[in-house]
């Protein structure tokens, strides 16, 4: 059995950060409606654009193996 992990992070600006800021753009009216104030969500949107501010993705974990 193996297992490998991967994890890739990017910087503000990078294509990485751009896709999860368009993404919090898509639901920030559902955020705003579970309480995820609007001033919050702005400092997450100029981070996602701040290439001093580093994003990491999510941890993927693959096992594979064979039976004996």
């Amino acid at each position: 059995m193996q297992t490998v992990t991967y994890c890739k992070s990017w910087h503000g600006g990078d294509p990485g950060s751009r896709h999860a800021l368009g993404t919090l753009q898509q639901f920030r009216p559902k955020l705003a409606a579970r309480g995820f104030g609007g001033d919050a969500v702005d400092i997450l949107v100029d981070a996602l654009d701040n290439p001093d501010f580093h994003v990491a993705g999510r941890l993927l974990c693959s096992t594979s193996g064979s039976a004996a």
